[in-house]
């Protein structure tokens, strides 16, 4: 099924149900799949956090960074269920049924959340690069100009503190949205129109490093920030469109 498709057919709360059966199949054990913080184990996955299987625009952004899962803290159970979030995660699900809404992290009122300020560092050295400046009201003048550029994809949808169990390759979600990178994004980048960087998970993406496709040691994939090879690697695509 299309990765778009798939998604389209998500209803909160949960897992998609296709995920759902397919854990059922498994039989695996209960503590890998978790419902409150207090059954956190590690690899576990956590049912009551919304999935976010990707952030920005899925189909017409210029970059992508190919990541492994959503983490999982505490924190996130209480941003998950205050109420001065709930817009943010009523957008992020309509970004699941197809709508363009962005970078969802970054939006104003997605940067008060744990991925905002996770995602805010990385994409402010990457300006910093691209115009060759430090000023932080330089920066915040083209953050907007960036965003529509932007994507990240998750190999797995479902927040874990760790990398999950191998099982979790498997669900239908995940087999999609690698599905979506091998066709549909590698054509893209062979043709010139994308680029994609595999930040983690190089195991489970399995894109060979080529024309438009950069591949990060494996050894360095925890590196929570850009590298200057990096950095300039999509600065030769993303100058262009913020000049």
């Amino acid at each position: 099924m299309p990765l778009g498709a798939f998604w389209e057919a998500y209803e909160a709360p949960g897992f998609h149900y296709l995920d759902r059966l397919h854990l059922d199949r498994l039989q695996i054990p209960p503590n890998r799949v978790a419902q409150i913080w207090a059954n956190e184990r590690r690899g576990a996955i956590h049912e009551n956090l919304p999935p976010q299987p990707f952030y920005g625009n899925l189909h017409t952004a210029r970059c992508y960074l190919l990541f492994g899962n959503p983490a999982a803290r505490e924190r996130d159970y209480e941003e998950a269920d205050a109420q001065r979030f709930a817009e943010y995660w009523h957008q992020q699900l309509q970004m699941l049924h197809g709508a363009q809404v962005g970078f969802l992290p970054l939006s104003p009122i997605g940067e008060q959340l744990s991925a905002g300020f996770y995602w805010r560092r990385v994409f402010r050295r990457l300006l910093a690069c691209i115009f060759a400046v430090r000023a932080n009201a330089v920066l915040e003048n083209h953050y907007q100009d960036l965003l529509p550029h932007m994507c990240v994809i998750e190999a797995n949808a479902y927040s874990s503190r760790r990398r999950p169990h191998e099982e979790n390759d498997a669900f239908p979600s995940s087999v999609a949205t690698r599905q979506f990178v091998q066709t549909e994004l590698r054509d893209r980048a062979e043709n010139g129109n994308a680029r994609i960087l595999v930040w983690r998970r190089q195991d489970f993406w399995n894109l060979a490093p080529g024309h438009n496709v950069m591949v990060r040691d494996p050894q360095r994939a925890q590196l929570p920030f850009l590298r200057e090879v990096e950095r300039d690697f999509l600065r030769a695509e993303l100058m262009p469109l913020l000049r």
